[in-house]
């Protein structure tokens, strides 16, 4: 399978759009417009220090990291390029499921962080397993080789945890993705 038809395959896997896997065009290996939602790592951060809560709000917020698992093996196997290419489709489904005034970007290393109002910590968990099962249902084929794509989330909710800013809150849901991974990953 080439480098477009494994990006067309995760689309298709993803349900970022409608095509079948042969039936992708280069111009759509681009990031979509909506991908300028990501932002990068020192805004992203900004962001999350700017949030702080008090125990008198009553919608709660959660944060949601997400990171593509063995991502080194994947590397390893198939080139820093086309390692890269799935990371941003990936990238892509997440910006796809997110809307403002919800904040998305890039975080420590690779990792994809989210931060959303009015998202409790069961919430924030169903959306990211939901997110992480969809991944790993497909399956795709490079080079006659089976590759199962699977990434990993971390949660964290001022419903549940005892945080009050947004860099507190987004800490603990990236250290829970590290205890994940610890364990196998989601």
């Amino acid at each position: 399978m080439k480098k477009l038809e494994i990006v067309s395959y995760l689309d298709d896997l993803l349900g970022s759009n409608g095509n079948k896997p042969n039936e992708a065009k280069p111009s759509e290996i681009r990031p979509a417009s909506r991908q300028e939602q990501l932002l990068d790592v020192a805004r992203f951060s900004s962001a999350i220090s700017g949030l702080s809560f008090t125990d008198a709000e009553e919608e709660s917020v959660a944060a949601l990291v997400f990171e593509i698992d063995n991502r080194e093996a994947l590397t390893e196997r198939f080139g820093k390029d086309l390692t890269g290419m799935i990371a941003a489709r990936f990238a892509s489904l997440l910006v796809g499921k997110v809307s403002p005034p919800d904040l998305i970007g890039h975080c420590r290393g690779e990792r994809l962080g989210i931060i959303s109002r009015g998202v409790d910590l069961k919430q924030g968990i169903r959306f990211g397993q939901r997110v992480c099962k969809s991944l790993a249902s497909g399956q795709i084929i490079i080079s006659g080789q089976k590759l199962k794509l699977t990434a990993s989330v971390g949660v964290a909710s001022t419903s549940e945890d005892a945080v009050n800013r947004g860099s507190e809150l987004f800490t603990l849901a990236d250290q829970r993705l590290d205890q994940a991974q610890i364990c196998g990953g989601n």
